[in-house]
Formats: C-alpha cells, structure tokens, sequence
C-alpha cells in the first residue's frame, strides 16, 4: 500500500494485488507461489479466469489486516495459506476488534467471499459503500460476550492445518513421482476425528496448485450403496465445472459410456447416441475402458488426481473400476488419493484384497495420521483462539481426556463453549477454572452435549437429514420433513452456525463429519427409526414421481429399513435392474437379495420368483455357474407357468454350454419339450443353436450343423438377431472345424450381412473374425490381415475388448506366416495382455499353442517351446477343453520336428488322435499332415510317408489350404528322392516353392528351397 499527497489530500494506492496470472499453474518448478500467498484470490490460485474482483478479494485482506492487525490466515507454509483461502471460512474481524462496526464487517466479508459472484461488483461500488459507512456517532457493537453460542464458534479460527508437516510433505513427493509419469496410490489412514481428510485436502490443493486436474468422491455409511458413487460424484462436479467445448473434446469420445454414470453430461452437449450391445462381462470391461480413457486424457497435460473419501465405505463396483485404473493406466499422470479407515477392514472386505494386490506390485504407499502429541494439541487450541499459545495446563487436560485426537479436541473447545466455560473478553478468549470445566469424556459425548442445547426444531431437523444422507439437498430434505419451509430454513441456519452443518452448492448441505451424523442416528431408538426412514422415503417417492426408477436404490433402503415390504420389494427389484445396466453386479446381487427377502415376508411366490431369477442373472454375468444354477433352480420350483419353467430350463442349459459342462444338455433337451412352439419360437431356436454348440464341443461338428440348420429355420422367419447372430457365427466355426473354409467363410458373410441389416457392429466384426481365421488357416497371410484388422477397428470403435484380443489370432498367424517375427511377437503380447483384463483364457492358451509356442521352437528356443505348450496342455485338461489339449499336442509335435525327434513327433501325433477320437474335426488334424509326413521320411519309413502326404495333400487342396499344399509338395519330392524319382522330385518341389512363394510364406519358403537344393545335389 502506498500512500501519495496530493492537492485533494492523502490518496491510498494498492500495487501488486495478488500477481495477477493467465497461467494454469501458481507454482515454479521448484514449488514457489507464485504471487503474493496472503493477498491470493481463490480463483487466482487454481489459476482460473480472473478479473477485477481477485483485486477487490485483496482489497478485502488489507482492509482485515488494517482494522485487525493482522491477515485472515496465516501458517508457516504457503500452501498452507492458500489452502484457507480456498477452504477455510473467514473468522469475522470483530473476533479480534469488538468495537469495529457491524458495517464495515460486513463490507470485508464481501470482500472476502470465496465466490466472486458473491463480491461487489467493481471498486466504485466498493467506494460507495465505504461512503455510506457512518462511524462518527455509530452505537457501539453488543459486547461480543452477550452474543448466541452460534455467533462465538464463529470466532474460532478454522481451516488452518496444525501439524502433520511428515505426512504433507510424504503426500507431496508422491504427487511429485505420478506426475512424472509413475501412477500410485497414496492411502491416508487413521482412527474416525485424525484428520484424515483435512490432510487430503491439502494434497488436493497443491495439485491443484500444479495446474492439475482434481476429480473427488465419497463414500458413505448408513445410506444406500450407489453403484460406482465416488466416481459419479466426481465425474458429475467435473462435468457440471467445464466449459461447453472443453467437455466436447475431453469427454465426447467416451460419452456413450460415461453418461451412464452421469446423465447430466447428455444435457451439456446435447444427444449422445448409445453403444452397441455387448455380452455382459464386456459391456462392464467397456464401460471401465472408457472411463480409463477419459483418465488418460485429463491426465495427459498436467497430471490427475483422483481423491476418495471414505474408501472403506466404497461398494464393489467402486473398488473395481479403481482397481481397473490401476492396473491399466500404468505410465499415467495419475495419483489417487484416499482416506480409510483400518479398523473398518478385515479380511473379507474386498480394499483388503486390493491393498494387497496394489502393495505387491509396489503401487501404494500407506499415509498413516497418527493422534496429537501433547505440543501439537496446544498448537491446535492455539490456533482455534487465534492466539500465540494456550496455558499448559488448559492444554494438558485437554490432551489428557482426548488423547490427541484433532476432531475430539475441536469438539471439546465448541461444548465448553456453548457452555459457556469458554468465554469472549475484550478482543479475545478467557475461560474457567480448569476445576470447574465439564470436559466430555468422549467424542460423541462431546457431540451429544452440543445437540442437546439445539432448539428442539433443529435436532429434528438433523435426525431426519442425518437419515436421508451425509449430503443432501433442501428439496430432499422438506420432502422428508414434516416442517415448514421457514422452520426447516431456521433450524438449518442455527445447524450451520453450531458448525454441525455446511452449505454445499446452491441449496445442498453436508455434515461436518461422520462422527456428528453417527451420532444423531444412534441415538435414535429403532421404532423412531424405522418411521423416520418410512416417512423420508414416502416423501421422495412423492418428490421424484415419475423419475423414481433413476433413484431406486435410494427409495429401496429407505423402503428395507422402514420395513415396508411391498415398497421395498417393487424398488428393489428395480435398484437391481439399474446396477445390472451399470454392470455393478455385487450391488445388483445384493438389492435382489433385499427384495426376496421382503417376497418372503409379503409370502409372495411371483416376488421370490422374480428375486431368484434376478439373482441368477447377475451370477450367470459373474460367471458363478454353480450358483447361477441354484437360484435358477429355485426359481424354477416358483415359476408361474410351463412357459416360464421352459425359459428358465434353456437359461440354465445357456450357463452349463458356456463352459461346455453336459448337465446343461438335459436341461435343454427338457427345455425342446415344454416350449410353447408358437409363443415362444426365439427360445426355442436358441435352445436348438445351444444344443448344436454341444455337440461342436464335442468334435461332432456335422451333427452341430443339423441342430444349427434346424435353428436357422425357426430364428430367420421371425428374424430375431440375437439368435441368428449365435446360429451364422456356430455355424462358421462348425464348418471350419471341418476345414470346409467356403462355407464358413459363407456364414460368416451372412453375420456381416445381419450386423450390417441390423445394426449390430458386433455381429459384423465376429463375421470378420472368422473370415480371418480361415484366410490364415488357409495360409493367405495378407487376406487374415485385412479382416482381423476390420475386426479389431470396429473392437475399438465399440469398445469391445473382447473382439480387439480375437482379431490378435489370425494376425500373429498371419505375420508367423509371413516370417515377420516383430509383428508376430507384438501382436502375441498385445493378444494375451487383453485376455488377461477380460479374464479369456481359453483365446490366451490358444494363441500360445498355435502361435507362440512354434515362433519359439522355430526360434531355436525350445525349452520355452516346450513349457508354453505343456502349460496349454494342463490347461486343456484341467477345464475339459479338448481342442486346447490337441493343439497343445500339435505344438510338442512341431518341437519335437525342429529338434529331428522324428519318433516324438509321432507319438505326440498319436496323442493328438486319441483325443480326437470319435470326433468328426479335421483343422486340427491338418496341421498334423506334414509334421507327420516329415517324421516318417526321417524314420526311413518311405513308403509311409508318401501315403501320408497324398493323403494330407488331397485334404489341403479340397478345403482350399493353400499353405499346406505348398508344404506337402515339396515333402513329396523330397520324398521322391529318396525313391529315385528325382525328376518328378525336382517337379513337386517347384510346385510346393511357387505356392509358397505366391503366399509370401517366407520360414516355409526358405525351407522348401532347401529341399531343392537337396534334390538337386548330383549323386555320387
């Protein structure tokens, strides 16, 4: 401040009022404020558009500083002060000067409002106010002593951070590491009142400080588990935050998914049209994808940080998707931050399983909050007085009876306070006697003294808010109370100015802390309990009216804990349903369960049907097939009709065929029966495709085709895609099994035609998938590449990592094929990390028998070769999956030929048959023909060999397999050879190069030509 004379007198100019910037940072490389920390506006330090009134907010700290004689926060750290400014409320300046006039107050105040909407608009309104003021002759403020106890716990000096200088700077460097690119979880634990949160914030700010983006949740107790809330909330703050475009660009490549978690997001930038359909498991896998897609790209700038309040309390789905980010952003930006509670874990909990994951892969770091020290505790009181230092004793028998808890001893110092034991005198605090302070014994006694001098109106008002949630909105509470507008408006003043209560938005509030909620709910004895819940849940059914489903989980735990069951079982069931479509299964499993329950009471056989049935769909998505099963079953003893039975007999048949497990067969059979065949024609062509994949599964391809042909008749009449695309997709497999690559190359043109007809981006990429497979079955190398391509491009474009790892096959055969090694090996790794995050691993154990295992043993390493293929093998016979065991066969064939094993190739050749006995496929066997061919020849077993390659040779030209034609002519002439035939050798020899040489089959080719140039020596 600079003081200048002038004609017109003595004029005040203010210079450098906070450093204004345009920036997104306020701080240097080296974490220097960049500004003047005491004088900053809020929204100058987060680095947002400031104007005018981030001068004016400084104007307002130098007016406190004049009239108080000092600024409105202060602490040793900077970050710290600008932590006040951005959270801590503004202890009113007539704490330190009773005598400065309730005007002039008021004017710093506005000042001083963390909003500048809230601010005067410009300094010449400032002028005019401070023109109005009238001092001379004013009447002297009441004596701040003679005013409310709410008015006095507004003296205090709140927001500032005592201690905790280890932790903050330990947070601070694990920021420091995830913004160079090392992802991490920093976990701040300690007992409920610690002061784990208010740490956290100060993480907060100073990523915030860094330009950072900041997206914070919470999870919370004694209110209903919505599915993924920390991450709703905080993606519905950011969404609500950003500008029109910014959301476009940030969010608009993954809006289809994210605005299932926040529907707000379609309203912002208008109609987002839906993702394709998926299989359960993937649209989940999607949904999580997106989401750590829109993560990579708030973090690609300035780094992420994720802050969870409360992880403890988080539902599975929650714990999920974090564990998802975790484990997939692994070179991001990204820090997630989160308090916990250890003594709300056991080993059951599911954090309890993450934590342990997380540490062996070293990705978190344990914050631990410990109680106060005796010196800290006098800090803390010190600070609340906005004083130097308390008396040792006021200090120590506080310390004594809160054994250093943060939240206890604030607690403490607000119940001697509206007591009156702890007192304003003059500009400052006096209390009692230490003899004569009633000092709780405990925090929640604390608390209890503190609601028990609350008018009558406002302690019910806080039950009945305490019920409905930790935060809320008025609308939600006055449908939940049985007050008055102005009543309930009074008592949420009085709540707010007794700290118990704080304004949260426009018209939200949220309680202080958990404990002052815990408190107020347990003191509830359970009839009053019970009919509170009942009211408040009557009352926000009547409030969102025909938008009830949408808060369903809300209505269905008011409903459970009022022990209404009628209400409690229809908006159950309902919460189920929503959390199945969020693929928030744990959630779903448990809202079905609390709707049976309430069936079971009612004595309803149709709300236990339904309940069952719900359950077992969301058992079937986890893949729980023994449990899936169960609740089927039980639903089928209280199925309503024959029609319903059926339905229920061809799901429990769908379950067993997923993992090819025969029970399901009978299931079927039964189901074949009792369908109604003009009602219920859709179940019944499914029935018929399930029955024809049991028998694909069993090698019986041919008869697989007769079940899926006669499906095909019953789905394309009423064409019902859901159907047909299994039926042209079953099919194209079936065909290819029996190597007859036309016709499935056929059906799979027709799950392209569907998907095209329809729609469906799905059945058109599986009709690629299997183009694909033939084209590098056959050995067109380039044809595979250009179909898994297509498949793996509409993978992405849908989200499905489920079609992304199958385009992976037929291209790392494909650049096998083509001798590109690279290629081969980026497109293996890439396979198996994608069947790892979706949990294939029958794909991943097929890709490292076809492919991984012979690049190996061609590679020269074979001891790899070999456990790679012996790993596939247990694999196979673990889960009953033949064609993994045969082409884990296949594979120690192929070894055992680079080594010249010649009788190990044969005896894995006879182990390859025997599996395969009974069954009716021939692409297994195919790949066998020259392997075998090979070994004969080697054994001296000539004649053997040339049956063998005739016979493999006549079955690659009639499935149109190209590659093994170009292999078994040039076996052919070697074998000739040795016959004496060598210029018919000579002759198959070119014909095997020429094929192979048009395909481009590099390995193969070089091989072939070698057999040449072997022929062709001159005999000595």
């Amino acid at each position: 401040m600079l003081l200048a004379r002038s004609a017109d007198g003595v004029n005040a100019k203010l210079a450098d009022l906070g450093v204004a910037t345009t920036g997104h940072a306020r701080l240097t490389e080296s974490g220097v404020i960049v500004g003047t920390a005491a004088y900053l506006a809020p929204e100058q330090a987060l680095g947002r558009t400031v104007d005018g009134r981030a001068d004016l907010y400084a104007l307002g700290v130098v007016l406190y500083e004049l009239v108080t004689g000092r600024v409105p926060f202060t602490g040793d750290d900077a970050l710290v002060v600008i932590s006040q400014h951005l959270h801590a409320p503004v202890t009113p300046p007539r704490a330190f000067r009773a005598d400065l006039p309730p005007a002039l107050e008021a004017i710093i105040l506005r000042l001083l409002a963390k909003d500048p909407e809230q601010r005067f608009a410009s300094a010449r309104e400032v002028g005019a106010a401070l023109a109005d003021l009238r001092v001379d002759g004013a009447a002297p403020a009441a004596p701040v002593s003679a005013t409310a106890g709410g008015a006095l716990l507004e003296q205090l000096v709140r927001g500032r951070l005592v201690g905790r200088v280890r932790e903050l700077h330990e947070l601070r460097e694990l920021w420091r590491i995830a913004q160079q690119g090392r992802r991490h979880v920093a976990l701040v634990s300690g007992e409920p009142g610690a002061g784990k949160t208010r740490l956290a914030h100060e993480t907060v700010v100073f990523a915030r400080l860094n330009g950072a983006v900041v997206l914070q949740g919470g999870c919370y107790e004694y209110e209903a588990s919505s599915p993924y809330l920390p991450f709703v909330e905080a993606l519905r703050r950011w969404v609500h935050d950003q500008p029109v475009e910014a959301l476009r660009a940030q969010a608009g490549p993954v809006a289809a998914e994210l605005v299932k978690l926040t529907p707000e997001l379609a309203a912002r930038i208008g109609p987002i049209p839906p993702s394709p359909a998926l299989g359960a498991n993937e649209e989940r896998l999607r949904l999580f994808d997106h989401v750590a897609r829109l993560v990579q790209t708030l973090a690609a700038d300035r780094g992420l940080l994720l802050f969870i309040d409360d992880l403890h309390w988080a539902d599975a789905g929650s714990l999920a998707l974090l564990h998802y980010l975790m484990r997939n952003l692994k070179d991001e930006r990204l820090l997630v931050l989160a308090t916990y509670r250890e003594i709300e874990l056991d080993r059951a909990h599911p954090l309890a399983a993450a934590l342990v994951e997380w540490e062996r892969e070293r990705l978190v770091t344990r914050v631990r909050v410990e109680r106060f020290q005796p010196a800290e505790t006098s800090a803390l009181l010190a600070s609340l007085f906005g004083q130097e230092s308390v008396s040792p004793e006021f200090a120590e028998v506080v310390h004594r009876e809160t054994e250093g808890n943060p939240f206890f001893i604030e607690e403490v110092v607000k119940s001697l306070i509206d007591q009156g034991q702890i007192y304003r005198s003059g500009d400052g605090w006096d209390r009692k006697q230490i003899h004569d302070l009633t000092i709780p014994q405990s925090v929640k006694a604390a608390i209890g003294r503190r609601l028990d001098r609350l008018s009558p109106a406002c302690a019910d008002t806080l039950h009945t808010a305490a019920a409905v949630g930790k935060a809320f909105s008025f609308e939600e509470l006055a449908a939940s109370s049985a007050a008055a507008e102005d009543a309930l408006l009074d008592a949420l003043d009085e709540a707010c100015a007794a700290q118990l209560l704080q304004p949260r938005g426009a018209e939200g509030f949220v309680f202080t802390h958990d404990k002052i909620r815990e408190v107020l709910i347990e003191e509830l004895n359970p009839i009053r309990r019970r009919r509170l819940h009942q009211r408040i849940g009557e009352g926000l059914e009547k409030l969102y009216g025909t938008e009830a489903a949408a808060h369903a989980e809300k209505l269905a735990f008011h409903f459970a804990e009022s022990g209404d069951l009628e209400r409690g079982l229809l908006h159950g069931m309902e919460a189920g349903r929503q959390a199945e479509r969020l693929f928030a299964l744990d959630e779903a499993l448990g809202y079905y369960e609390r709707a049976r329950e309430c069936a079971e009471g009612l004595e309803r056989p149709a709300g236990l049907f339904a309940a069952e049935r719900g359950m077992a769909g969301v058992h079937a998505r986890r893949g729980g097939v023994a449990k899936a099963v169960a609740h089927f079953e039980r639903a089928l003893g209280l199925a309503p009709s024959q029609a319903e039975r059926a339905a229920i007999k061809v799901g429990i048949g769908e379950i067993y065929a997923r993992v090819g497990d025969a029970r399901g067969l009978d299931f079927l059979n039964q189901a074949l029966v009792e369908l109604d065949r003009t009602t219920q024609v859709s179940d019944l062509a499914l029935t018929l495709a399930l029955v024809g994949r049991y028998h694909h599964y069993r090698g019986h391809h041919a008869l697989a085709i007769e079940e899926l042909e006669k499906a095909r008749a019953l789905a394309e009449p009423v064409d019902d895609p859901g159907t047909l695309e299994k039926v042209y997709s079953y099919l194209a497999g079936a065909y290819q099994h029996l190597a007859r690559y036309d016709e499935s190359d056929a059906w799979a043109r027709r799950s392209i035609a569907l998907g095209e007809r329809k729609h469906d981006p799905l059945a058109v990429a599986v009709g690629y998938e299997f183009l694909a497979e033939n084209a590098s079955s056959r050995g067109h190398a380039a044809k595979a590449l250009e179909y898994a391509a297509r498949d793996r491009e509409i993978g992405v474009k849908i989200g499905s990592l489920d079609r992304q790892a199958w385009s992976c096959l037929p291209t790392a055969i494909a650049y096998r094929i083509l001798g590109e090694t690279e290629a081969a090996g980026a497109a293996i790794r890439s396979c198996i990390e994608l069947c790892q995050r979706i949990g294939e691993r029958r794909l991943e154990f097929m890709l490292r028998a076809i492919v991984l295992s012979r690049l190996q043993a061609d590679g020269g390493d074979h001891e790899a070769a070999r456990a790679t293929a012996e790993s596939t093998l247990a694999y196979g016979k673990e889960s009953g999956l033949t064609s993994l065991s045969t082409e884990a066969y296949v594979a120690l064939a192929h070894l055992a030929f680079r080594r010249g094993e010649w009788e190990a190739v044969l005896e894995h050749a006879r182990e390859c048959e025997a599996a395969l006995v009974g069954a009716d496929s021939r692409l297994t066997r195919s790949f066998l023909s020259p392997l075998e061919s090979a070994a004969l020849l080697g054994l001296g077993r000539t004649d053997e060999a040339w049956a063998r390659a005739e016979r493999g040779l006549a079955e690659a030209q009639a499935s149109g397999n190209e590659i093994n034609q170009g292999v078994l002519e040039s076996l052919r002439g070697q074998i000739l050879a040795a016959q004496g035939h060598r210029a018919e050798a000579l002759a198959a020899c070119d014909r095997g190069n020429a094929i192979l040489e048009r395909l481009g089959a590099r390995p193969e080719l070089e091989h072939a030509r070698a057999r040449r140039a072997a022929v062709a020596q001159p005999l000595c």
